[in-house]
């Protein structure tokens, strides 16, 4: 998946910081152990009034899980809505925006 850094700057530096930070820049589609890895990367970081948790690697991958990055954004910098409908491996790359 290659998306502008530009209209989404906070999910593409939560991206890129996590990848920086060891974490896998591939994302293995495991729709089966989602709400579990989210239970995992989420656990001990509040909601926040306003904002939503995105966590890289993200819960429905194989990747995530226990020890993701995770960053409080807003809901409309979410960068894809229906990720899990088509994808079976993702990988991200960060596109030069003109």
């Amino acid at each position: 998946m290659c998306f502008s850094q530009q209209s989404t700057r906070k999910t593409a530096q939560q991206f890129k910081e996590a990848i920086a930070a060891g974490h896998s820049n591939t994302c293995t589609i495991d729709r089966d152990g989602a709400d579990h890895n989210r239970e995992l990367s989420l656990k001990g970081v509040p909601t926040r009034k306003g904002k939503d948790r995105d966590e890289w690697s993200m819960a429905m991958c194989t990747e995530g899980g226990d020890g993701a990055n995770v960053k409080y954004i807003a809901p409309d910098e979410l960068y894809i809505k229906d990720i899990d409908q088509y994808m079976i491996k993702l990988s991200v790359q960060f596109a030069e925006d003109e």
